[in-house]
C-alpha cells in the first residue's frame, strides 16, 4: 500500500508538470502565429510583444530543443530591432 500511494504521488506530480509544459507549448505556438500575422500587416510592435512572450513560454516550458528557445530569442530580437528602426524614422 505505502509503494501504491508513492506510485500514485510521482505520477499525479509527473502528469501535473506534463500538463503545465502543454499548456506553455500552446501558449508559444498562438504567440508565434500572433508574432506572424503581425509582422505580415507590418505592426513590428505587437509582433515583438508576442515574440517576447514566446520566448518567456518555452522559457516556461522547459522543453524546448536546443535550436528552438535560441531561434525564438534571435526572432524575438529582429521583430523587436524593427520596432525600434520603426520608431527612429519617425
Amino acid at each position: 500500500m505505502k509503494y501504491t500511494l508513492a506510485m500514485v504521488l510521482a505520477l499525479t506530480s509527473t502528469l501535473a508538470v506534463s500538463a503545465e509544459k502543454d499548456v506553455e507549448l500552446d501558449r508559444a505556438v498562438r504567440l508565434q502565429n500572433l508574432s506572424l500575422v503581425a509582422v505580415i500587416n507590418g505592426d513590428y510592435n505587437l509582433a515583438c510583444k508576442a515574440q517576447t512572450q514566446v520566448v518567456d513560454a518555452l522559457s516556461k516550458s522547459k522543453t524546448a530543443g536546443p535550436d528552438l528557445f535560441p531561434s525564438a530569442v534571435s526572432t524575438k530580437h529582429e521583430f523587436c530591432d524593427l520596432t525600434d528602426q520603426k520608431v527612429a524614422s519617425n
